[in-house]
């Protein structure tokens, strides 16, 4: 099968969630026995290695169109009453060259990363008379629905967000049923695409871990008292989370526990955040390879108030035996519960307490890191979960001859 993934960025290396769904779709799809050809927008300056790294795995179109927010982008969104998120991966130009594309390779299968690659692939699938399939990785009205709300009222952008939230949801509708599957990532987000969209074709396929990688470490040779998370800064509800964390709970953690301390992992550390050190907070960045990190620490947290679908970073903590303690938000579409090492906390209060009880009970945290890895492996595989979408594809490419 030839198939023809588009993608809004660049997926290699894989040093944040969304990178490492798109990406994981490319490997195994590959793997699988398909030919695939990924085309992904330039957004940022991509490394030799890391091109050569996805070179491994089939054909790559890097596509120099930044898709970037503008004031003018903003405001010819809002006058429309049209989605900034969906204009900005959109133009004549990208639709242009992909044409050409498909009129030269002949692909037998259109694969869309994210709704915002969804229009060029209908356009595409409706004049080549290729099959389309759209990976949910988010339902992404949800985002800015989420983030409007916890906007102050008196916030000047909340009208925009929630416009444009309105906006975005009408399209995501439309393009769920214009499309001919949709893989949402839990049951939940499957469940409210058949409702927002009924004659949409929508299977839940769950991302998954590389569990070769990200290795079970018991707890004998951790840190002690050290917390953990590995995320990306660029994305503004990550670091106001991790700012809550800090400004709310890392005080009492330090009152209460001496030693306590937080490593920051990622790319694009902001520069506020290395401020914090008389509360513990050491900002490290980013790291080559996140696993010995995960395997020193004790405790991983993921403080989350807007998103959607699900942490892929929480997974792979999981995995390494990091028991994780989360908010509603951040724990979201993951079914485990605290005897899986998922432990649920929202307010300041709540978090600490788990935290401290975690911290102090060494057996305890060593039952749980158990606990999460197993969960982990029994139930998030890669090439379990894209072979669901390669035989949706296999079905529907036998429908269209």
């Amino acid at each position: 099968m030839k198939i023809l993934q588009l993608a809004p960025r660049f997926p290699f290396p894989l040093d944040d969630g969304g990178k490492i769904g798109i990406a994981n779709i490319f490997i195994n799809l590959s793997r699988l026995g398909c030919e695939v050809h990924l085309f992904a927008f330039e957004d940022v300056k991509i490394s030799d290695n890391a091109l050569d790294e996805a070179k491994q795995y089939g054909k790559v179109t890097i596509y120099p169109h930044i898709p970037k927010n503008s004031l003018f982008g903003a405001f010819l969104a809002f006058i429309t009453n049209s989605s900034l998120y969906l204009n900005k991966h959109y133009s004549a130009k990208v639709l242009e060259y992909l044409s050409a594309l498909c009129e030269q390779e002949r692909y037998d299968v259109i694969h869309c990363d994210h709704t915002a690659m969804a229009r060029l692939g209908i356009v595409l699938g409706r004049k080549f008379g290729i099959p389309v399939g759209l990976r949910l990785h988010n339902i992404e009205f949800m985002i800015w629905q989420r983030y409007a709300e916890n906007l102050n009222d008196t916030n000047p952008k909340k009208l925009f967000i929630r416009q444009q939230a309105e906006a975005l949801k009408k399209a995501e509708i439309e393009i769920m049923s214009a499309v001919d599957a949709c893989f949402a990532i839990t049951e939940n987000e499957a469940e409210l695409a058949r409702q927002l969209s009924p004659n949409a074709n929508i299977l839940c396929v769950p991302v998954g871990v590389d569990c070769e990688k990200f290795k079970y470490a018991d707890m004998s040779n951790r840190e002690s008292k050290t917390l953990a998370i590995a995320t990306t800064y660029k994305w503004q509800p990550n670091v106001d989370g991790l700012v809550w964390f800090i400004e709310n709970v890392m005080p009492k953690l330090k009152n209460e526990l001496s030693g306590v301390k937080l490593n920051l992992y990622g790319k694009g550390l902001p520069e506020k955040l290395r401020n914090y050190a008389r509360l513990g907070v050491c900002p490290i960045g980013y790291v080559e390879d996140i696993v010995p990190c995960l395997q020193k620490a004790t405790l991983y947290i993921a403080p989350l108030f807007v998103g959607a679908g699900v942490r892929v970073k929480i997974l792979e903590a999981m995995a390494t035996g990091l028991p994780v303690v989360a908010t509603d938000i951040a724990a979201q579409g993951i079914s485990a519960g605290k005897a899986q090492g998922l432990v649920r906390a929202n307010s300041a209060e709540d978090t600490t307490n788990s935290i401290l009880a975690l911290l102090r009970n060494k057996q305890m945290l060593s039952i749980l890191g158990k606990s999460a890895a197993d969960y982990i492996r029994a139930n998030y595989s890669w090439k379990t979960n894209v072979k669901i979408i390669l035989e949706e594809y296999q079905k529907l490419i036998f429908l269209n001859v």
